[in-house]
């Protein structure tokens, strides 16, 4: 994506003065945003003689930062604002973003002063910096050591994210510091890293390689190894669904434990036999002898020795289906890099930066350590780096991370204990949600102790918007009674599930998140079976597993009762000998957590007002905890005003979330009525904007067909995304789809040589 050139009014900081520093702080990054990305995830728009100006929110509902893309302003003959739209296809004018002022929530009527573009001075992205104390302080003292070694511990929103991107700049700016590598999750992380260090200007983003776990992998063995979070669950499911009774023997009930035990507890705990194991660790870590250990496995996790090697012989089966790719590779890779087999990059690293690493089971996180172990042994007296920072109760994937193993593997590596920094503030998340969040944690007192997070427990600290924690901005929870869905037996249209569907699709940053995982096949048997209608509540209804990593405004939660009821029934079961339940209850919990922590605005309970689950959660104790009836929701929803600029906005942002997890059409869909709206509105940027997403959605998705060998579908998305840049004018686009043309083609010639080959072989042996 192209970085955008910042213009910043002369009378800006006067604006700004008098606000508090975390309002400050907010509108500083949401510049780094504006600079970046051209957006940032929240925006209202304007009406009036303000049209076309964006707010971005910098203190709840209070305070906003008014800004406008140099596209939408409207300039007299003498360059002052209020006249007529010029050339919209000017150089670098869509790229261009004008900063005005923070203003009030009551000036939002009054016609803001635009001037001249004279009265607007150029501020350079990586002069911005928006940190708090507690971030700054892991820069300076990790640049402080010769050789260091940290983790950055913090609940979700408390800022980590933002302290290793400045850290990754500011190791960039170190004259012996040339080659530094942030590592995260998913492609969308990675694309947000690139955006902001490229912002930071030229020099410093060629210094810092931003990759997935999965390209490091796949550079360290050639195995291809990447896989959407919990891309595979859904196949592994229909793999148990295969296994006979006597192969799968208690984990018959529970296949996503049984998945989560594989990918986490074994495969992720299985280390070569040449890896040197944490001796205070030996108990917890399984070396691979021959195959998988059972006694090992099951010593570590409390199980029978049965159960054990059911699980053990499961996930032979189960690798033997190319399951569970990416620990296969962690464990070659660390081979490979035991033997001082590595690429030749590794030796020039200076520093590693790992972000979200609470998603990478420990064979992984030991594969890193190696990397840095195999660094320094090419270059014991040069300095380095190893920062991770993560969040122990936010988890993507199954990974049983712990951060007192993970210290420990980290330590032995690098023969020095790490610094620790914790973040405590939340950051992002409205006060009431944050602190329901906080009490969520209750939960796991349910459990035995050795099945809870390892870390403390460490609750928020938090501003409050306004005068106190009722105002608007701190984040409402409602209450509402779910309606009953119809007999099935009857197959009548149940108008007031279809009512609240319409509603929640009709605006963006809304999803019901089912925790039944029933709803959208009990409600398919009410409502219309057209294409239209199955895409509408694909759009609507998300799994805990499809929502973790994604945020809405408005999240309604279905079945959250049932699903308590049901984790406290596995905790309390009257055989204690059996774990496997309680790994279950685990399990759910923590999806719990998951669908508790979603929204930045609003969370509406599907449950009546005595549901057990409320008082497990204390939620009396919550300042703006509100019942309401289903057709006051839906009123609700219907009367909430959002622009037309806002819906645009919104439906970008849930685009690039469809996007990443593969879910193309729907994508698409929410893409087409963004674009359909800025022609309506004549907003040149975000037309623009949409037209590229458009675009580089179907390069994304002729990628990933690449990725799966469906030659064929790749071509044509291929060409189609080829015929798109043609049609909407974007030259750049098309050297893109061109290269990807090339290596499809190639891919191609390749597999075809290689079943020539194998054709040949076969033939002389026939003869």
């Amino acid at each position: 994506m192209a970085q955008y050139r910042l213009l910043k009014h002369k009378d800006y900081e006067i604006s700004a003065e008098r606000l508090p520093p975390s309002t400050r702080r907010k509108a500083l990054w949401a510049q780094v945003l504006l600079g970046t990305r051209g957006r940032t995830p929240s925006v209202k728009g304007t009406t009036g003689l303000n049209a076309h100006w964006r707010r971005t929110p910098v203190q709840g509902n209070h305070y906003y930062m008014w800004w406008i893309p140099r596209s939408e302003v409207r300039l007299d003959t003498n360059g002052y604002g209020n006249g007529t739209h010029d050339d919209p296809n000017a150089p670098r004018q869509d790229q261009t973003i004008l900063v005005h002022s923070i203003r009030h929530h009551d000036e939002t009527d009054d016609p803001i002063d635009f001037g001249a573009l004279t009265d607007y001075e150029e501020v350079a992205i990586g002069s911005l910096d928006p940190r708090y104390a507690e971030q700054t302080a892991v820069s300076t003292q990790v640049q402080q050591a010769y050789l260091a070694l940290a983790t950055v511990m913090g609940l979700p929103g408390s800022g980590k994210t933002i302290s290793l991107l400045y850290l990754a700049r500011d190791l960039a700016k170190r004259g012996d510091l040339q080659h530094i590598l942030y590592i995260t999750y998913t492609n969308r992380l990675k694309r947000a890293a690139q955006e902001f260090l490229q912002a930071q200007g030229e020099e410093l983003a060629s210094k810092v390689r931003v990759a997935t776990l999965g390209e490091i992998e796949a550079q360290l063995t050639k195995l291809s190894s990447y896989h959407e979070p919990f891309g595979d669950l859904t196949r592994f499911e229909n793999f148990v669904k295969t296994q006979s009774n006597s192969v799968l023997g208690p984990w018959r009930r529970y296949p996503q434990t049984l998945y989560t035990e594989i990918r986490a507890h074994l495969l992720g705990k299985t280390f070569p036999t040449a890896y040197p194991l944490p001796t205070s660790r030996a108990k917890e870590l399984i070396p691979f002898q021959d195959g998988f250990n059972g006694k090992a496995y099951a010593k570590s996790r409390g199980l029978e020795i049965e159960t054990a090697e059911l699980a053990c012989r499961l996930a032979e089966r189960a690798q033997s289906a190319h399951f569970f790719q990416d620990q296969q590779a962690a464990f070659q890779a660390i081979q490979r890099l035991l033997k001082g087999r590595s690429p030749g990059w590794l030796a020039e690293l200076d520093a590693l930066v790992i972000d979200e690493v609470q998603d990478l089971t420990l064979v992984q996180i030991a594969m890193l350590g190696t990397m840095v172990q195999e660094r320094r042994r090419r270059r014991a007296d040069a300095p380095f780096a190893f920062v991770v920072a993560g969040d122990e109760s936010q988890i993507v994937q199954p990974s049983g991370f712990d951060w007192g193993v993970t210290k420990d593997v980290l330590s032995d590596h690098l023969g020095l204990h790490p610094q620790d920094f914790e973040f405590s503030y939340q950051r992002r998340s409205p006060r009431n949600l944050a602190q329901l969040i906080d009490h969520s944690w209750e939960l796991y007192t349910n459990l035995p102790k050795q099945l809870r997070p390892s870390g403390r427990r460490r609750a928020f600290l938090y501003d409050t918007v306004g005068q106190n924690a009722t105002d608007e901005g701190n984040g409402e929870i409602f209450l509402c009674a779910p309606m009953e869905l119809p007999d099935p037996q009857q197959r009548q249209p149940d108008n007031n599930w279809q009512a609240l569907l319409d509603e929640l699709t009709a605006k963006p940053g809304r999803v019901i998140v089912d925790l039944s995982e029933e709803l959208k096949n009990a409600l398919s048997v009410h409502l219309p079976t057209d294409e239209e209608s199955k895409q509408q509540r694909s759009e609507a209804i998300f799994l805990p597993r499809e929502i973790k990593g994604l945020e809405r405004t408005t999240v309604i939660l279905y079945g959250l009762n049932a699903l308590y009821a049901h984790a406290m029934d596995l905790c309390h079961r009257d055989n204690y000998s059996d774990t496997i339940p309680r790994f279950e209850a685990r399990r759910l919990f923590d999806e719990i957590r998951v669908a508790l922590s979603r929204s930045t605005d609003r969370l509406v309970i599907l449950e009546a007002t005595d549901a057990p689950i409320l008082e497990a959660l204390n939620l009396e104790e919550i300042p703006n905890v509100r019942p309401i009836r289903w057709n006051t929701l839906i009123e609700t929803l219907q009367t909430e005003e959002l622009s037309a600029l806002e819906v645009i906005q919104g439906y970008l942002e849930e685009v690039d979330d469809f996007f990443e997890r593969g879910m193309w059409e729907q994508g698409y869909r929410r893409n087409r009525r963004a674009h359909e709206l800025a022609l309506l509105e004549e907003d040149e940027a975000l037309r623009r904007e949409a037209e590229e997403q458009y675009i580089t959605g179907h390069v994304s998705e002729a990628a990933a067909l690449i990725a799966d060998q469906q030659w064929q579908p790749a071509f044509k998305v291929n060409q189609r995304a080829a015929t798109l840049a043609r049609k909407y004018g974007y030259p750049e686009f098309i050297d893109d789809v061109e290269l990807q043309t090339s290596e499809l083609v190639g891919a191609i010639a390749v597999e075809v040589e290689q079943r020539l080959a194998k054709a040949f072989d076969q033939i002389i042996q026939n003869r």
